[in-house]
């Protein structure tokens, strides 16, 4: 009966041949992936009970505690570096040459001549 039905699929057409080995390959990975999904639920259920997971959240804690300091750290730093930029932009705006009745301004003109 197997080799008959294998002897039929061999008869078909290539595109029939790989709509049957995909349908057979995703029912395959269905059933393992139920069957995994099972037994890691076994498992959890299992380890809680001993409570293998006693004190598995203090790390995620620590470490979700310090990205977050770091990140307020980087806020900060950005801050004071605009502001600086700021203040600098400021002051080259004050500094800037006074432009005479030309439009050039007193350092051009003294290079020019």
């Amino acid at each position: 009966m197997f080799f008959d039905t294998l002897d039929k699929l061999r008869n078909k057409p290539a595109p029939v041949k790989r709509s049957i080995a995909f349908g057979i390959s995703l029912s395959i990975t269905a059933l393992v992936g139920v069957l995994w999904v099972i037994s890691f639920y076994a498992y959890a259920s299992e380890s809680a009970k001993k409570g293998l997971f006693t004190g598995a959240v203090e790390p995620v804690q620590e470490l979700s505690e310090k990205i977050s300091g770091r990140i307020e750290d980087v806020n900060a730093t950005t801050g004071r570096l605009k502001n600086e930029a700021d203040n600098l932009y400021t002051l080259l705006e004050s500094i800037q040459p006074a432009t005479s009745s030309s439009g050039t301004s007193t350092l051009e003109e003294e290079l020019i001549q």
